[in-house]
């Protein structure tokens, strides 16, 4: 069988083991030494654990941080699509301010269109003069979208009949 080694959360450094395999009555032993490193990553933190926002009103935000100090300047390019827009297009991280978290805030294009609820993405980009944290990837972040055009359905259940709507105010 194939070990599996599981350091403890936020351990650092250097490690080893010894061993001992019995195979058909052969007992072969064995030494590992492990270095665990902690990779560059980009922390996205969003409000409340979700980013939603509401076409011509509410607005959310996030924030970007790193999880180590950067040999060089790291720039995090943001792009969205449609649906959304976010308050800067880039943030730069930089050795003295790497762990400070940015904020960006989150709008809802108000396009018009009745959509109800729907959804928007934003990509983070990174580029680096540091090799560690050049081209290293960041998951999209979601953003839930509530639309503001759309209008209350009409129901004509007839004069004896009750109906009940349920679901979220129409505006």
């Amino acid at each position: 069988s194939n070990p599996v080694y599981t350091p403890d959360n936020d351990y650092i450094g250097n490690d080893s083991f010894a061993f001992a395999v019995n195979s058909g009555g052969t007992l072969t032993k064995g030494y590992i030494e492990i270095t665990v490193e902690d990779l560059p990553a980009v922390s996205i933190i969003e409000s409340g654990n979700s980013t939603d926002v509401v076409e011509g009103g509410a607005t959310d935000t996030y924030t970007v941080s790193l999880n180590e100090a950067p040999a060089a300047n790291v720039t995090v390019s943001l792009s969205t699509d449609a649906p959304v827009s976010v308050s800067a297009n880039t943030l730069t991280c930089t050795a003295t301010d790497w762990n400070v978290a940015q904020i960006v805030t989150i709008t809802a294009v108000d396009d018009g269109a009745a959509e109800l609820i729907h959804s928007g993405t934003v990509s983070h980009v990174i580029s680096s003069s540091d090799p560690n944290w050049n081209g290293i990837s960041v998951t999209d972040l979601i953003v839930t979208i509530i639309d503001n055009d759309n209008t209350a359905p009409t129901v004509d259940a007839g004069p004896d009949q009750t109906v009940n709507i349920v679901g979220s105010e129409w505006t």
